[in-house]
C-alpha cells in the first residue's frame, strides 16, 4: 500500500514538473514572438510618426512592458496605464456609470471608452484599451477568458473578442499577445 501512495506521488510530481516545462517552453515562445510584434510595432510607429498610448486592465501592463523592451520606442510610445479598478477607469479614461449597467465592465463598449480615453488623456495619435477575465472566476455572467481590445485610430475603433483558456498568467499572455497583433494589423494598413 506504501509503495502504491508512494509510486502516485512521483507520478503526480513528475506530471505537474512537465507541465512546468511545457508551460515555460510555451511561455517562451511566445514571450519570443510579443518581442517580435513590440519590435515591428516600434518601427511601424517610428516610419509613420505615429505615437501610442495603452489602457490595460487584464494584461496589467503587460503590452506596455512588451513594448518598452524595445530600445527607442520613447519617442513613439507615450505610456499607459493599468486601470485595473472599475474606478480607475471611470476616473481617469472616462467610462459612464451608464456604460457599466448596460455593458459591464468586461465589454466591447468598455475597451472603446478605454482606447478612446487613453488617447485623448495622452494627446497621442493611438489607443489601445483592452479588458478582460484571467481568472480564476468570471463575473458578470462572462466566462473565465473572456476579452475584449480596442484600438482607436485616426477616429475609427478596430476591436476584437477572444475566449482565452488556460491558466491566468497564460490568459494574461495571450491577451497581450492578441492586443499587439491586433495592433500591429491596424498600423500597418
Amino acid at each position: 500500500m506504501k509503495k502504491r501512495r508512494k509510486k502516485g506521488l512521483i507520478l503526480k510530481n513528475v506530471v505537474a514538473l512537465n507541465e512546468e516545462a511545457l508551460y515555460n517552453q510555451m511561455n517562451e515562445k511566445m514571450r519570443q514572438e510579443q518581442r517580435n510584434l513590440a519590435k515591428s510595432i516600434s518601427l511601424t510607429l517610428a516610419r509613420k510618426n505615429i505615437c501610442l498610448a495603452c489602457a490595460e486592465s487584464c494584461t496589467g501592463g503587460l503590452i506596455s512592458s512588451c513594448l518598452t523592451d524595445v530600445p527607442g520606442i520613447s519617442s513613439h510610445f507615450a505610456g499607459g496605464i493599468v486601470s485595473y479598478q472599475t474606478r480607475i477607469k471611470r476616473e481617469f479614461l472616462g467610462l459612464s456609470e451608464e456604460e457599466i449597467a448596460q455593458e459591464g465592465v468586461i465589454s466591447a463598449a468598455t475597451a472603446r471608452v478605454m482606447a478612446k480615453g487613453i488617447k485623448k488623456a495622452f494627446g497621442v495619435d493611438c489607443g489601445l484599451g483592452i479588458t478582460g477575465l484571467a481568472g480564476p472566476q468570471g463575473q458578470e455572467n462572462k466566462p473565465v477568458g473572456r476579452v475584449h481590445i480596442a484600438v482607436f485610430f485616426r477616429e475609427h475603433y478596430f476591436e476584437r473578442r477572444f475566449d482565452f483558456s488556460g491558466s491566468r498568467l497564460s490568459i494574461k499572455e495571450k491577451a497581450a499577445t492578441a492586443a499587439l497583433t491586433l495592433l500591429l494589423q491596424v498600423l500597418d494598413d
